[in-house]
């Protein structure tokens, strides 16, 4: 990366991971009394339609294994239930944070383009941690969507 895009990305930072955490507070709050799989997931996959360079959605257990495919823009779903996403760092600092994060920038797997990853834990009434979701943006993409 070069450092103009390093200081692009440093500048927008906190600002797009409170955007990030408003779209996914707004959609996914925690604290409720029944929280399923599948209504996490169709909440998740809004937010996705809300951000239309995001280049996937996902769901991770509260062990950071992945308990969902990965819903791609166009529709189409790439299966990675059961990968292990624990030693990641969207996962990794979610979890000590307690809190909705967005990643430095890294190479996609899905396309190995630059990406930063936002994270959040879902937690129910009782504040038990049961998902994560996780939400793709590539890093050129990032610079346009982030700030409403």
């Amino acid at each position: 990366m070069v450092i103009k895009e390093w200081q692009e990305f440093s500048e927008i930072r906190t600002k797009s991971r409170a955007y990030f955490c408003y779209l996914f507070n707004k959609n996914l709050p925690n604290g409720l009394p029944e929280i399923s799989e599948v209504s996490v997931l169709n909440r998740l996959r809004k937010i996705m339609g809300d951000l239309s360079s995001c280049e996937g959605v996902y769901l991770l257990d509260d062990n950071g294994i992945q308990v969902s495919d990965t819903y791609l823009p166009n529709g189409e779903r790439k299966s990675d239930i059961g990968a292990i996403r624990s030693m990641r760092a969207y996962y990794d600092r979610a979890m000590k944070e307690k809190s909705c994060t967005i990643t430095d920038p890294y190479p996609s797997l899905l396309n190995n383009e630059l990406t930063v990853t936002a994270s959040k834990p879902i937690l129910d009434d009782k504040w038990k941690c049961l998902y994560f979701v996780c939400g793709k943006i590539p890093l050129l993409d990032y610079f346009k969507c982030s700030l409403p």
